[in-house]
Parts: C-alpha cells; structure tokens; sequence
C-alpha cells in the first residue's frame, strides 16, 4: 500500500510541475518543451506528453542538438499510437516525425 501511494503521490507532482510549466515556461530556464515532456510522460498524460516531445525535437533542432532532437522525436514516436489525435497534438503527420527523427539521428552520426 505504501509504495502504491508513494506512485500516486509522485504522479500528481508530474502533472502539478507539468501544468505549472505549460503556465509559465520561463521556470524551465529554455528548456520548457523539453521538461514538459518529461512531467507530462511521469503524469501519465500521453496527449500532452507526445506534443511536448516533438516541440522539444523542434527546438532541440534549432539549436543544432541533434542527438537530443532525434531522442524527442523518437519518444513522441513510442506514444504515437496510445493518443488518437496524435498529428493534431503533433503539429506534425507521422511520416514528418519519423522524417526528423531518422534526419537528426542521420546527422547525429548514429546510422542504426
């Protein structure tokens, strides 16, 4: 029972730093897609979660981190299928994300 709350009670600090953030981004310190998506993801909240971590492949792009951007990418692929607007959440169709996904992971030097 213990650990059980202990879950739930960590699942509700995700969501509570996952909306706190999507309020005010500046507390992420520029990494606010980023962190969203790890909250989001520890809160269960798979919708929100998927958008988040193509945002951060976005932004992790712009920024020339490939090797980050191509992980984002690739976690916003594995929630793909478990949200059913997933290109309206995205902002991008599926083909677009595994585009990124293999073009940063490409760059990055990671030819798998």
């Amino acid at each position: 029972m213990e650990q059980n709350r202990g879950a739930v009670e960590r699942t509700a600090l995700h969501l509570a730093l996952a909306e706190a953030l999507r309020d005010d981004p500046s507390l992420a310190d520029g990494t606010a897609a980023a962190e969203l998506a790890l909250h989001w993801s520890a809160a269960h909240c798979m919708p929100e979660a998927l958008a988040a971590y193509v945002s951060a492949g976005l932004e992790a792009e712009r920024v020339f981190a490939f090797v980050e951007a191509g992980l984002h990418f690739e976690r916003a692929l594995e929630l793909w299928d478990l949200v059913d607007d997933a290109a309206e959440r995205a902002g991008l169709d599926l083909p677009a994300v595994v585009g990124h996904a293999a073009d940063n992971r490409h760059i990055a030097g990671e030819h798998h």
